[in-house]
């Protein structure tokens, strides 16, 4: 093979190289993306701290990276309070269970807490009222978790979480005209997230995400440290 022909296939290999290179670049470039971290979603950050909110967070855009297929309000018989049921990919629905503190006009609806289920495409309640109507051949699973979001050790599932991080701040969350509820003096207001919510929805709904095909009758996490209660 004369010196000329290496010349070649050496620069042949050098292009080779750079294009799978770039090719990984790009891949990981679009995961990182995909799955961003929630500080990524904050914007009109604060040091004041008003109301102990510290910034305004996308969480419609943050649940969209992460998979949300479908996400709407489901009418609640106490106006005070604000459920929103948000789909994913996999079949997997968990609902967002925000309220505003009762006697107080607070500023902002807290998020309370999130369950989590399996269901069918269909499966698309507007209203918890019993008359209200849905598709009969959707179905939703036998079990269901309740995660408490208010309590950081709990949603994180970290017994010392609190001892170790930064607790007592939240984020309001852009409307999109689904994130909001009725305070006690009938005004209309924002929804908050406490500041853990990103490590908190890591450990729980989005473990619940990497299940490819959720069974209807046994939660696919029973038997685990996933925490919550299990109905």
């Amino acid at each position: 093979m004369s010196a000329s022909q290496v010349r070649k296939i050496a620069v042949c290999l050098l292009l080779l190289a750079l294009v799978i290179s770039g090719c990984s670049l790009n891949g990981s470039m679009g995961h990182s993306t995909s799955q961003a971290k929630l500080e990524s979603y904050l914007s009109q950050q604060s040091q004041t701290a008003e109301d102990n909110i510290i910034a305004s967070f996308d969480l419609y855009q943050f649940l969209l990276d992460r998979g949300a297929v479908d996400i709407w309000r489901i009418q609640d018989s106490n106006p005070k309070d604000a459920d929103v049921a948000v789909r994913f990919k996999n079949n997997i629905i968990a609902i967002f269970y925000f309220s505003n503190e009762v006697g107080k006009g607070g500023n902002y609806g807290k998020l309370m807490g999130i369950s989590v289920f399996a269901a069918d495409p269909d499966y698309r309640p507007e209203s918890w009222d019993p008359s209200a109507t849905i598709t009969k051949s959707a179905a939703r699973s036998e079990w269901s978790r309740w995660f408490n979001t208010t309590n950081p050790d709990d949603f994180v599932n970290d017994a010392k979480y609190k001892e170790k991080n930064e607790v007592d701040h939240f984020y309001s969350v852009s409307p999109n005209k689904i994130f909001y509820t009725i305070n006690s003096a009938g005004k209309t207001v924002l929804v908050s997230v406490p500041q853990y919510f990103g490590a908190g929805f890591e450990a729980t709904v989005e473990r619940y995400l990497q299940q490819p095909d959720p069974s209807f009758i046994i939660d696919p996490l029973d038997g685990t440290n996933i925490g919550g209660e299990t109905n």
